[in-house]
């Protein structure tokens, strides 16, 4: 009885010793290497920005993400700004803000629709004519980005990714 179980741990050894993966010189890559594609260009792209920020580093996020959407060939983009970051649109604040006011209506220079969200003016205490020049006031965000995915835009909402406090403590 010994025997046989020796016997059968022998066997067990040598067949999960077998099975476990035999790594070359190469133990670091066992997958190899990515396949390059990040110059890639997307032809024709329509995309429909949800931009509701908080912060000026939230827009300013944003309008890179833009910046580089309009890279791509004959891509179309509707940025839909909503939210608190609205007030950094109107003709008050244009001294506070105009470094990120420049940044916006540079993307409108490069054919990039923008809109703000009427509520968020409302909401902010503003009116229409608040607004600086380089968009439109349309009644709502959540209408007008369901309106252009209607139109076959492509919905998207780039948010940047801030470690929270717990996480950066732990580190």
């Amino acid at each position: 009885m010994r025997y046989a179980l020796s016997l059968f741990s022998a066997a067990l050894l040598l067949v999960t010793t077998a099975a476990a993966p035999v790594f070359a010189a190469n133990d670091l890559e066992p997958y190899g290497t990515a396949v390059d594609h990040s110059h890639m260009k997307y032809q024709g792209l329509k995309i429909v920005m949800d931009a509701g920020g908080v912060t000026p580093a939230d827009t300013e996020f944003q309008a890179m993400v833009a910046e580089r959407i309009m890279q791509m060939p004959h891509a179309k983009l509707i940025m839909v700004i909503q939210g608190p970051m609205i007030k950094a649109f109107s003709k008050d604040a244009f001294i506070d803000q105009q470094g990120l006011v420049e940044r916006i209506a540079a993307l409108k220079e490069k054919g990039v629709q923008i809109e703000f969200c009427g509520n968020s003016v409302a909401a902010a205490k503003l009116k229409p004519s608040d607004m600086i020049g380089i968009g439109t006031v349309v009644p709502g965000a959540y209408p007008a980005l369901a309106d252009a995915e209607r139109h076959g835009y492509a919905l998207i909402k780039p948010m940047r990714l801030v470690p929270s406090q717990t996480t950066l403590a732990q580190h």
